[in-house]
């Protein structure tokens, strides 16, 4: 697949994976693309740690499923806990894939930024929404290395569900201040690719043209 529009159009969320190999080369081809995306004053806040040894991803989803474990005593509502049944199927699945990229990010604030929190009157800045720059760069480097897997053949999925768990995965993977564990991208060949996607809404209803 060499056309990024039809990339973009027909990749798909994958959460069943087979076995097979994922060679290093693989991933470090994905991660070079991931790490083209754009950054907030160039500061590329991100790591990728791979994960392969199966004892490791289960401790992980052991980190989870104790963080649900502890949610779930509390829920007191039926609807609630409906709701909330129906999606753990989509909180460990990544256990069972081949390799695990767990994205990392750090806290930062440009030049700019520092100087408007430190000089702006105090009442601006409760008016001002002061935008998370490494968030959104760390989500800029996330989606190209989702394109760039399915370019090659892989399936993935963005999962920020098991961030539940996100103190105790990173002790366990041994992550330290000042990086923070983002999301979790399990990472393999698909065991089976589902035809068409979910909806979307029409482009003009999200589409504003001011002239």
């Amino acid at each position: 697949m060499t056309d990024i529009f039809e990339i973009m159009k027909s990749r798909r969320s994958v959460r069943t994976f087979r076995g097979d190999n994922v060679p290093d080369s693989d991933i470090r081809k994905i991660i070079e693309y991931a790490v083209m995306a754009p950054s907030g004053s160039n500061q590329q806040p991100w790591k990728f740690m791979v994960i392969r040894d199966r004892a490791l991803k289960n401790s992980m989803a052991g980190c989870v499923n104790g963080k649900i474990s502890a949610v779930k005593g509390n829920i007191k509502s039926a609807k609630a806990e409906e709701h909330f049944k129906g999606y753990l199927q989509y909180l460990t699945f990544f256990q069972d894939a081949p390799v695990v990229i767990c994205v990392l990010t750090r806290p930062h604030r440009s030049v700019f930024e520092n100087i408007l929190h430190k000089y702006m009157p105090e009442e601006e800045k409760e008016k001002q929404f002061f935008v998370d720059a490494s968030i959104q760069s760390v989500s800029a480097a996330v989606q190209n290395l989702l394109l760039a897997a399915h370019a090659m053949g892989y399936g993935t999925c963005w999962m920020t569900g098991p961030i539940i768990a996100q103190r105790e995965i990173e002790q366990v993977l041994g992550v330290e201040e000042p990086w923070h564990l983002t999301s979790i991208i399990p990472l393999g060949k698909p065991r089976e690719i589902r035809p068409g996607y979910f909806s979307r809404k029409p482009v003009d209803e999200v589409l504003i043209f001011k002239k």
